[in-house]
């Protein structure tokens, strides 16, 4: 029956394998005659090999071991991630150690990668939330406490419109939703915190798929623009009201440029060298 298993499944007895399924053998890349010639440590990672070893001489001393992690080497000297369980058993009368192991070399560097992911995203200064494909909060990043000012706790299953002013002209919720579910969206727009305060924010929203193409969540970076929206309004207020200073002064101000081109040239300046401006 075993022989059909998907699994890896070794029997070993003093150290040597007198059994493998197909299914091992094709995954560490070795004849059956090969595998049959190893002794069982030379294809276990010395990282491993410890544990291995330890857990053999239990099994065989009678103790339940609870599932572990070891790493086998293929034939091309890669190492494959095993999920493994060993289980008392015999060979020929003789006391023997039945392992199992499964392959988890892909999940483990998923996971990996998630958990990287994680970090990054984690320590970004922009908030982001992390939603389900009909918007309902899953994760929410700590720099979206701070901008927002709510916990984790008091959004995650909520929809993230709750996010947005309710106030909503020709329905742009909606339409940003349908641009985010084609090819993203991008763009400034307004959100509103827990305290009620409505504030401009940038947004880069896009749909995370999985394997088979399949949409199954939504991920919004946001970045509160407050500061740079009123340092942009200071400016363009100071702009004017220099832009009025020099159109309404009775003296003539003319400004040029490193090559003498000239860039300003008042009303005053106007009448007194009888040049209009675009002149």
């Amino acid at each position: 029956m075993v022989e059909s298993y998907d699994d890896l499944v070794f029997l070993i007895e003093n150290n040597r394998i007198k059994f493998a399924n197909p299914s091992g053998s094709e995954q560490l890349g070795y004849s059956l005659s090969k595998i049959y010639s190893f002794n069982t440590i030379d294809i276990v990672s010395n990282a491993y090999k410890n544990i291995f070893i330890e857990n053999i001489k239990k099994c065989l001393a009678g103790e339940e071991l609870p599932k572990f992690e070891i790493a086998l080497i293929k034939n091309t000297e890669e190492q494959i991630l095993l999920d493994a369980k060993i289980l008392l058993s015999e060979h020929e009368e003789k006391p023997a150690a039945l392992l199992f192991a499964r392959d988890i070399t892909e999940i483990k560097k998923e996971s990996t990668e998630v958990m990287r992911l994680s970090a990054a995203v984690k320590s970004l200064h922009s908030a982001v939330t992390i939603t389900d494909i009909d918007r309902n909060i899953i994760y929410i990043t700590p720099a979206h406490t701070s901008i927002f000012g709510y916990r984790l706790d008091e959004l995650i299953g909520k929809n993230s419109s709750m996010l947005y002013p309710f106030d909503d002209p020709a329905g742009v919720s909606e339409k940003i939703y349908e641009a985010i579910l084609m090819v993203g969206w991008e763009g400034e727009r307004l959100s509103i915190k827990k305290n009620g305060e409505v504030f401009p924010v940038y947004e880069k929203t896009s749909v995370v798929k999985d394997k088979n193409g399949s949409q199954i969540a939504i991920v919004s970076v946001v970045e509160d623009i407050t500061l740079r929206k009123n340092l942009l309004n200071s400016l363009e207020e100071s702009e004017e009201k220099y832009r009025n200073l020099v159109e309404t002064a009775n003296r003539a101000i003319i400004a040029f440029d490193d090559r003498c081109k000239i860039t300003l040239f008042n009303p005053a300046a106007e009448g007194m060298f009888k040049y209009k401006q675009d002149e």
